[in-house]
């Protein structure tokens, strides 16, 4: 069991994530030129951003 700190920001994460997952906020994020993908990013960075993309993923748990 984690501290109560540690389960108050996975709650915090939670929430966050299920709120930008909503409808308006797809729709309205996806309309944003910040979030649009670029089919021509450099290898370098598409390198860099895919590491990033598999240290943000929960690592598994253990039973």
């Amino acid at each position: 069991m984690g501290t109560r700190r540690q389960q108050s920001a996975a709650r915090l994460t939670a929430g966050i994530r299920r709120e930008i997952a909503t409808d308006v906020n797809v729709r309205v994020l996806k309309a944003l030129p910040a979030f649009k993908v670029d089919s021509k990013l450099p290898k370098k960075l598409k390198a860099l951003l895919e590491q990033l993309d598999e240290r943000e993923e929960p690592a598994p748990t253990r039973r």
